[in-house]
């Protein structure tokens, strides 16, 4: 009798287990879960670097990266500089 219960309550949640997953990786709302709109557009952020706190060194760092993507004049000619310097010596 005990063995008997066991197998159906088994295969009861093997079968639940492979709906979730199916609906999770094709994407079908039904039975979501833990996935809500998260998405947040960039436009939504007003977050500065002098809003963050503490870790001067990585906020430097983050700002001198942002600055090279603001302006890509600068690393292109960091970049053609140490070709050329590659490519001469």
């Amino acid at each position: 009798m005990f063995p008997l219960f066991s197998l159906k309550v088994a295969s009861v949640l093997i079968i639940i287990a492979i709906v979730v997953s199916l609906t999770q990786i094709f994407n079908i709302p039904f039975l979501r879960m833990g996935r809500g709109n998260n998405e947040i557009a960039p436009e939504d952020i007003d977050v500065t670097f002098d809003d963050v706190k503490g870790c001067d060194e990585a906020k430097q760092e983050l700002q001198e990266i942002v600055e090279f993507l603001m302006h890509p004049v600068n690393l292109i000619k960091i970049i053609s500089s140490l070709l050329y310097f590659t490519i001469t010596f």
